[in-house]
């Protein structure tokens, strides 16, 4: 067992009677939208006897600059075999119903973590099986299960066109929408009031396409989180959300600062950009730049042209939005690693605590002196490593010190002096 906490996964191999009505992707009778629902917690099989490793990875393998998209979240286990139980060829194993083995792709998976201390469980991962990858050697057999988020299973819904619907509804009403149309339960989703209204859909696009195009038009946030619903923040998210607002904690290497083991500093151009063109479908391209930035650092383009704006004063504003927060060359906090086993009572509940999009402070010394580096920054990624004995966290961060932007009327960000104002 690892130091300090409980590893549990569990995976949906119950086919029992009792479980009528629940939702199993690939299945012909409860696999079906609009038809099931998910299923409840005494649906999930634990085999946290079996388990040797696991990875999981979630959020942004390296932030682009401008969005919150999330990439697709994904979790490997890796779980002793040497009798067979997970093995779908094996017809005399305990997850078999009716003659089938229940160990396939498709079925509901989630990774639990207790920590002992608190007594506190924590979703680390929901999703669904791809695939059970079986490996052998002499007297050892392994079985691998790949899964990913919910992501997997509204990327592979494409539409059907229509009539247009939707024209002025808001970014996450559209989300709301393309989830209505694949039958995504409302009680697994996280969508906030969008800012910005959009044109009509068709519906007829790929579900995950139609959603991030959605978001992208706002400069939202959506990703799926741990428990598996999708999550949207529109994008004052950021500025007003306690979470993302406020630093969460600080971690450091002085002090009563929260350790970490590896630090990455990044100092590349990549999210420099300082002319920007964007434009809207069936508008007119909005370009800025900056001329000081473009001297400095020659031209860096950024653009699009596929967004969904109902004016092109709309996008002028986004491209004046974007060329604040990129034309800047900046030394950016990349990543850290964390091992929270050198100091399970305070990094246990940050490392599982975390979410997407949290703002924390991060401080460092560099061998061989000078200045302290000190930085604000949200998270952007999250991965999890761990063993029967060893756990390793990293974090990606997005740099927060341009989100600093005035928004009258709330408390965090509606002070006079306090930043500039918010898109």
């Amino acid at each position: 067992m690892t130091t300090g906490v409980t590893i549990t996964p569990e995976i949906a191999f119950s086919a029992a009677a009792g479980d009528v009505g629940y939702l199993v992707f690939d299945d012909p009778t409860r696999g079906k939208f609009d038809t099931a629902k998910f299923a409840t917690t005494d649906y999930f099989t634990p085999i946290a006897t079996w388990f040797k490793r696991g990875i999981v990875n979630r959020g942004a393998s390296r932030f682009d600059g401008v969005y919150g998209r999330a990439e697709a979240g994904t979790m490997s286990i890796d779980v002793a075999n040497e009798d067979r139980r997970f093995d779908p060829t094996n017809l005399g194993g305990p997850y078999v119903v009716a003659g089938v083995s229940q160990v396939k792709a498709g079925r509901a998976v989630r990774l639990r973590v207790t920590h002992l201390a608190t007594g506190i469980t924590y979703d680390v991962f929901r999703g669904f099986v791809d695939e059970p990858v079986l490996r052998y050697r002499k007297n050892w057999a392994q079985t691998t299960f790949r899964s990913t988020d919910g992501t997997g299973v509204v990327s592979d819904y494409d539409g059907v066109a229509g009539g247009i619907v939707g024209t002025g509804e808001d970014s996450g009403a559209r989300i709301n929408r393309v989830l209505d149309n694949i039958g995504w339960p409302t009680e697994e989703r996280n969508v906030a009031v969008g800012k910005t209204t959009l044109q009509g859909t068709d519906l007829s696009a790929n579900a995950w396409s139609e959603i991030c195009l959605a978001s992208d038009t706002e400069i939202g946030e959506v990703y799926f989180d741990v428990d598996g619903k999708i999550v949207f923040r529109n994008r004052h998210g950021i500025l007003t959300d306690t979470r993302s607002a406020v630093s969460q904690a600080t971690f450091g290497d002085a002090g009563a600062e929260l350790g970490f083991t590896n630090i990455v500093l990044a100092a590349d151009l990549q999210q420099t950009k300082n002319l920007i063109r964007l434009s809207r479908v069936g508008g007119v391209q909005q370009i800025v730049s900056d001329a000081t930035s473009r001297t400095e650092y020659r031209t860096r383009t950024w653009g699009r042209s596929d967004l969904l704006n109902q004016t092109d004063t709309e996008v002028a504003d986004y491209a004046a939005y974007v060329l604040s927060i990129l034309k800047d060359y900046e030394v950016r906090i990349d990543r850290i690693t964390i091992d929270p086993l050198g100091d399970p009572t305070n990094l246990w509940p940050q490392v599982l605590g975390r979410k997407l999009g949290d703002r924390v402070t991060v401080k460092f010394t560099p061998p061989g002196g000078g200045a302290r580096i000190s930085r604000d920054v949200f998270i952007r990624g999250i991965t999890h490593d761990m063993g029967t004995s060893t756990w390793e966290t990293t974090f990606v961060f997005q740099d927060a010190t341009k989100f600093a932007a005035l928004i009258f009327d709330n408390t965090v960000t509606g002070l006079l002096d306090t930043g500039r104002f918010a898109y």
